[in-house]
């Protein structure tokens, strides 16, 4: 193989390896960003809270609380969207039955149409529940497609420059 060739590679690696470093930089960048967000989203909250006559927390709060709090004690291999999602939907129906601030205020209807409510509303929910399984099988099998794609590549691309690197006689490609 030919020293063009040679360099190349070398300036493929290099180019690689300052990529991730410039990635790397970039996560932490918006690490510290997302820290400092959530510290201000804190803070209004608690003005808000002084503010308000009730100082229960609002479901926004809360649930805020809750998702930091799982976020922090997730079990490797835990499904974190769906573990959200069940938050989500105790807290709303915790809302729903008025135990945060500025939640909604209660139906005046009599017993039948409540009831008629409550079996609409449960058919709804067991829909909603099965769409969402289906979905969340089908973006498990095309993340782990993807991820079986990624690693394939990364397997052929490593296999192709160390084929290079043998052709060229283990040349050094930084001289």
């Amino acid at each position: 193989m030919n020293s063009i060739t040679s360099g190349a590679i070398g300036w493929l690696i290099i180019w690689a390896w300052l990529a991730l470093g410039i990635k790397l930089l970039l996560d932490h960048y918006r690490k510290r960003t997302g820290a400092r967000r959530k510290a201000e989203q804190r803070a209004e909250f608690k003005t808000r809270r002084d503010a308000r006559d009730d100082k229960r927390p609002t479901m926004i709060e809360e649930l805020e609380g809750r998702l930091d709090a799982a976020r922090r004690l997730a079990v490797r291999g835990e499904d974190e969207a769906q573990r959200n999602n069940a938050l989500y939907a105790q807290l709303l129906m915790e809302d729903d039955l008025g135990r945060y601030a500025e939640g909604p205020w209660p139906y005046n209807i009599d017993q039948d149409h409540r009831d008629i409510l409550l079996a609409h509303t449960r058919r709804d929910a067991a829909e909603a529940l099965a769409n969402s399984r289906t979905l969340l099988q089908e973006v498990r099998r095309l993340t782990s497609t993807l991820d079986e794609l990624n690693r394939v590549a990364f397997f052929v691309l490593a296999a192709y420059l160390l084929w290079a690197w043998y052709k060229s006689g283990f040349a050094l490609w930084w001289n």
